[in-house]
């Protein structure tokens, strides 16, 4: 795409120009490689490689764009899916400019029309402008506004009805919306064997395999870069193939969401190998099940977690491997569908976290529907192991394996335990058993108390920990930004009562309360947080954790941290925000 058809590419190029001397004052080899980058696309890249992704949904409305133009701050209401929301998010880490473009066209059943509708957003980094008289800072986060345009339906300013022509050639004529990531740098790197298409409608094909199976998505591939465009598909009657071109992929890519290739290609033989999928009813209405036995080589129970035909985990709590120990290894694909305001689905899609892709019952704040969580996976997991038959339990002892009997009056008795010798300090004599002097034992040594104690001061320098706390009823949201900042948003219901907050950010370990052993997350050393245009450093008693006095009840904050994680691997960044009582000054 040539550059000058980009919409509003003269007002990002004078952004990033202001930009640029925020982020070559934050240093470091981040923010130079963002500078970089951009500047070597705006400068050298002509055409830009885009990707535009469409859809025939219900387009995009006026709440829509808030969403769009929100902070991160997840809303999971009514029956949305979440695109707007978190994920929305995740196109900036594969564009070059950070720039994301949406067009939408919607129809209002109340008034019967089809409106459409375009908006931008763009995140380069903090700025300064001036009108020859004030000058004032701007967000790092620009966004595309009419505030000439006299509508309704363009909610507080965010986005404008006039959508540019090279977005509107994409949108359907009823309903739909087209998003279009400009600068985006995945085409850049090689796909080894595969092609881009059969890069590209496989993901779609791993992360959506049961919803193209039942028929309700197809997916069409277009390459627009070349004189002979390639036009490739993907729907239920080429699923197998799709899929088949990835069994060989192992393991994931970390730059890959959801199912490996061998995983996807196993998930997707249980489905098209059960003679009859099982409808559940009652508590678990809405919940498909598809099932099948594995070979005896094959030992580990695997069961697949969906909905709404989306992969979310096969690491699901009371859905492991180990839950289904008494039963024979099989494969299961169970996909949950919403049927009502209050149903299984709904607990499951608040309890996916930001990122879609794992369920964690400490998502939900509210006890009561974190425990009918709980109840339900349960009742779904009676439901699996009915289904699967049982493991053989008949017992044998291998022909080398001896037994010994003790005689009735026989008595086991513990062998004694070997004590350390004790040493004379004073003493410099030899041992006449080892011919050498006997030395003094260093007070460090790991078996006194002393040195127990410097043993446990050294490890927590090693892996510092925050204080406990108090973190019921703060909901927290954390995105690391390519300059290796994190931006944090929170909620507070009823605000902070003691009138202070600490801040921690972390990368979580992967354990839960349902694990047999909890790892504790790894807590990451901060410099400073900015919040409202406050900057606050740590105190000296923690460099994990910032407090905040007087916070508001709801906002966002960018944390700065020591060192910034390089390779998260796939993993998130979380925050977490807790109040303590504090104590009371005495006059």
């Amino acid at each position: 795409m040539a550059v000058e058809d980009l919409p509003h590419i003269d007002d990002y190029k004078e952004a990033f120009e202001l930009a640029k001397e925020t982020l070559e004052d934050q240093g470091g080899p981040t923010a130079e490689q963002v500078v970089d980058r951009i500047t070597q696309v705006l400068d050298e890249y002509d055409p830009w490689p885009c990707l535009v992704c469409v859809d025939h949904g219900i387009g995009l409305s006026g709440p829509t764009i808030q969403n769009l133009y929100s902070e991160g701050i997840t809303n999971k209401q009514g029956g949305g899916r979440g695109s707007v929301g978190h994920g929305h998010l995740t196109a900036f880490a594969v564009s070059y400019l950070r720039y994301v473009l949406y067009a939408g066209r919607h129809h209002h059943a109340d008034t019967d029309e089809t409106r459409d509708l375009f908006a931008g957003h763009a995140i380069v980094a903090t700025h300064g402008t001036s009108n020859g008289v004030v000058r004032t800072q701007q967000s790092a986060d620009g966004f595309i506004t009419d505030k000439d345009a006299d509508s309704e339906y363009v909610a507080d300013m965010r986005g404008t009805p006039a959508v540019p022509d090279l977005l509107r050639q994409y949108l359907p004529d009823d309903a739909g919306s087209a998003v279009m990531i400009c600068g985006y740098w995945p085409l850049n790197e090689s796909t080894g064997d595969l092609t881009w298409s059969q890069v590209t409608l496989g993901a779609v094909a791993k992360n959506f395999m049961v919803a193209i199976a039942r028929g309700d998505l197809a997916v069409k591939y277009t390459d627009e870069t070349g004189e002979n465009g390639e036009t490739a598909y993907c729907d239920k009657t080429n699923l197998e193939e799709t899929l088949g071109s990835l069994s060989h992929q192992k393991n994931r890519t970390k730059r890959t969401a959801g199912p490996a290739g061998a995983v996807a290609f196993s998930l997707w033989t249980t489905v098209k190998n059960c003679p009859e999928s099982v409808e559940l009813d009652g508590d678990l209405a809405g919940t498909t099940i598809w099932w099948r036995p594995l070979p005896p080589d094959d030992t580990r129970t695997r069961v697949a977690l969906y909905r709404e035909g989306m992969w979310i985990t096969d690491e699901c709590p009371e859905l492991r491997p180990a839950d289904f120990g008494e039963n024979a290894p099989f494969s299961a694909v169970v996909n949950v569908a919403r049927v009502s305001d209050d149903c299984f689905e709904t607990l499951v899609r608040a309890a996916e976290g930001a990122t879609h892709l794992e369920i964690r019952p400490s998502e939900l704040t509210d006890v009561e529907r974190r425990e009918r969580l709980g109840d339900l996976l349960v009742k779904l997991r009676g439901c699996l192991a009915d289904l699967a038959p049982r493991r053989d339990s008949n017992s044998f002892v291998p022909e080398a394996f001896k037994l010994f009997e003790l005689p009735a009056e026989g008595k086991v008795t513990p062998a004694p335990r070997a004590k350390p010798r004790q040493v004379d300090r004073t003493d410099d004599r030899t041992d006449e058993t080892l011919g050498e002097q006997i030395t003094d034992v260093p007070a460090s040594h790991e078996g006194t108390k002393k040195g127990k104690k410097t043993a446990k001061r050294k490890e927590a320098e090693r892996d510092p920990q925050p204080k406990p706390g108090n973190a019921a009823g703060v909901r927290t949201t954390a995105r690391l930004l390519p300059d290796g900042t994190v931006k944090i948003g929170w909620d507070a219901e009823g605000g902070f009562s003691h009138g202070a907050a600490d801040v921690r950010i972390s990368i979580p370990s992967g354990s839960d309360e349902t694990s047999l052993v909890t790892v504790r997350p790894n807590y990451l050393r901060l410099r400073q947080i900015e919040i409202d245009g406050k900057v606050i450093k740590p105190g000296d008693d923690s460099s994990v954790e910032i407090r905040v006095e007087d916070p508001p009840a709801a906002g966002t904050a960018i944390v700065e941290l020591e060192s910034p994680p390089n390779d998260l691997d796939g993993r998130t960044i979380d925050a977490s925000i807790v109040h303590r009582r504090q104590k009371a000054t005495e006059e």
